[in-house]
């Protein structure tokens, strides 16, 4: 087969990158939230939809080095391949998705094909970006899940059946919720949603919110007590919690990742994953 016959039987697609960037705020007592980031879209067409942070691949660029650097470049985040959790949640690849398509002639004319990640940012990293973000009319924290009442839409819902979000971001959110959900069942990705130092109610909390059910607070508990690789905190490792604190019995706990490794190298292998409820 020729060159040219090639080309046009097998099209070159533009590959981008979307971001479903997730944050764990307790700023507010008794209303704690787990946000989602969203960026006000700028130019035609779209324009003025709310859309996640997302990037194209550049030549010689791996997928996860993009989404590195869309979270340096567009989220502001530093350090973001030390310091977050990624994961792929999906590939988007209808011919007709990006809008953009015809408008013009550009390097997107052969359509574009969209991979997702979710990420997760730890609680003190969401708290100094949030409150940089909040006097930026570009950019805004959304509420991901909320406590509504049945049969009520949620504010990323609401957003979608009001038209907007961009392009198919809304299924990439959705996308983004179940992946996270099987990810939960088999991997401890929750604490990556937390400081070093957590409560329980903290672990819970974000449980609730990503399964999206509500477990009984005593048994969730006696779980948490009784997987080996959750610790207690000890008071050295304390930056922020005094030593009075702790010795109250505040319940701080930390995620020992040797033990973890240990544990899935010798015992978990054929055993349930101890946070598969």
């Amino acid at each position: 087969m020729d060159k040219d016959k090639q080309r046009k039987e097998y099209p070159h697609h533009t590959l981008s990158v979307a971001c479903v960037v997730l944050g764990f705020d307790n700023s507010v007592k008794h209303n704690w939230t787990l946000k989602l980031l969203l960026f006000r879209q700028e130019q035609d067409p779209e324009a003025d939809k709310w859309t996640l942070p997302y990037g194209f691949l550049r030549e010689r660029e791996s997928l996860d080095d993009c989404v590195y650097r869309v979270l340096e470049e567009k989220v502001l985040f530093k350090h973001a391949k030390e310091k977050c959790l990624i994961r792929q949640c999906g590939v988007f690849s209808n011919p007709d998705r990006d809008v953009r398509l015809g408008k013009k002639k550009s390097s997107l004319d052969k359509g574009v094909v969209c991979v997702a990640y979710f990420v997760f940012l730890r609680k003190s990293d969401y708290g100094r970006l949030a409150k940089k973000d909040a006097f930026d009319k570009t950019r805004k924290w959304f509420a991901l899940c909320e406590q509504v009442k049945k049969g009520t839409e949620g504010v990323v819902e609401k957003m979608h059946n009001k038209g907007l979000l961009f392009l198919d971001h809304y299924q990439i959110i959705l996308s983004a919720q179940q992946a996270i959900k099987n990810h939960l069942c088999f991997e401890p990705i929750a604490f990556n949603l937390l400081d070093r130092n957590f409560k329980t109610k903290e672990l819970l909390f974000l449980y609730d919110q990503l399964l999206e059910r509500e477990f009984d607070r005593s048994n969730f508990a006696r779980k948490i007590n009784s997987i080996p690789f959750i610790v207690t905190a000890q008071s050295k490792n304390f930056t922020k919690v005094s030593q009075t604190e702790h010795t109250r019995g505040s319940g701080w706990l930390q995620f020992n990742a040797k033990a973890y490794k240990k544990y899935i190298a010798n015992e978990g292998r054929n055993k349930k994953y101890p946070f598969d409820f």
